[in-house]
């Protein structure tokens, strides 16, 4: 893979995460740690649940 092609893959993997990331306190300063969850989680980012399990690495959670 190109360099260019597997840095502007990185570069958008973080800038999803960081949006993950935001929603996730949204949702925690909205309504407690409880209410997170994947969906919960991918609804306020405005993306599908399906890109919330595959931006993190295998070791972690969503969030």
């Amino acid at each position: 893979m190109p360099p260019e092609i597997a840095d502007g893959r990185l570069r958008k993997g973080a800038a999803r995460r960081e949006t993950l990331l935001a929603a996730t306190l949204r949702v925690v300063g909205r309504s407690g740690v409880a209410a997170v969850s994947q969906r919960t989680v991918a609804a306020e980012a405005g993306v599908p649940p399906a890109p919330c399990s595959t931006t993190s690495p295998p070791s972690t959670t969503c969030w």
